[in-house]
């Protein structure tokens, strides 16, 4: 029986969608032992079914595959720092500019390097307190 990261590969190697028989070939198998793993998959919308009978990767599938990185995981923490900033006042596109000033410093998680960043973009004392204790 073929693996459900199996399928996912098959699926994500090509640029068409695949009917069953397709992927139980590329998996040296016979489509009648992937067909639990199919539905499993299509139940957790990792895949869908096309009405041809093809099954394509969901955007779902495709992280599934390929699970966060530790740049996307900086990635989500930046916006994190961006989503701070508008929660106590800081307009959004001068909280992503902080956001981005910070990042491209590279030392975003030393409170320290964030305090000055927050200073060096004018944010007022009490803003940068309020935003780093968050």
């Amino acid at each position: 029986m073929a693996k459900e990261t199996d399928i996912l590969a098959a699926l994500s190697e090509e640029t068409n969608p695949l009917k069953a028989s397709d992927i139980a070939k590329k998996l040296n198998t016979k489509p009648s032992m992937i067909a639990t793993a199919l539905k499993r998959l299509s139940d957790k919308q990792l895949i869908i079914e096309d009405a041809e009978g093809n099954y394509l990767l969901t955007e779902e599938g495709v992280k599934e595959l390929n699970p966060a990185t530790e740049e996307s995981e900086r990635m989500t923490e930046s916006a994190v720092l961006t989503d701070y900033g508008v929660k106590i006042g800081v307009p959004l596109t001068q909280a992503q500019l902080i956001q981005d000033h910070v990042w491209r410093g590279g030392r975003y998680e030393d409170l320290q390097w964030v305090w000055q960043a927050l200073t060096e973009n004018n944010v007022k004392s009490d803003s940068v307190k309020r935003w780093v204790s968050l």
